[in-house]
């Protein structure tokens, strides 16, 4: 079964994230982490495209905007009638300023990635 790209099984009544599974039978251990998908493909489950890493490193690797985005850029969000941009390194969210238009705000923040 799949949700949202990603690959889930049914084991003893309890589900699990194939990834995650694939992890602990290479690895004898539950990730400590999230299982970030190198490729950006939740449904490649090889293991040479999983790594084990903290959330914040993880939601640095999105290709897109969520769904909750209403601009539909990643890292840009409306702002009275201008459109702001921000990073996250490290762990802390950087503010890159307001533009005029969101393709404006993205541009900064994919120099800023």
């Amino acid at each position: 079964m799949m949700q949202n790209g990603y690959r889930k099984l049914k084991f003893c009544g309890k589900q699990y994230l194939v990834h995650r599974v694939a992890w602990l039978l290479k690895h004898g251990s539950w990730p400590v982490g999230d299982i970030d998908h190198i490729d950006g493909n939740p449904s490649n489950n090889k293991l040479e495209n999983l790594r084990d890493v903290p959330h914040s490193v993880n939601l640095q690797n999105r290709k897109s905007a969520t769904a909750k985005n209403k601009t539909g850029f990643l890292g840009v969000v409306k702002r009275r009638n201008k459109y702001a941009a921000h990073v996250h390194k490290n762990g802390k969210q950087i503010y890159l300023g307001l533009f005029e238009t969101a393709e404006l705000a993205h541009q900064a923040y994919k120099e800023n990635t």
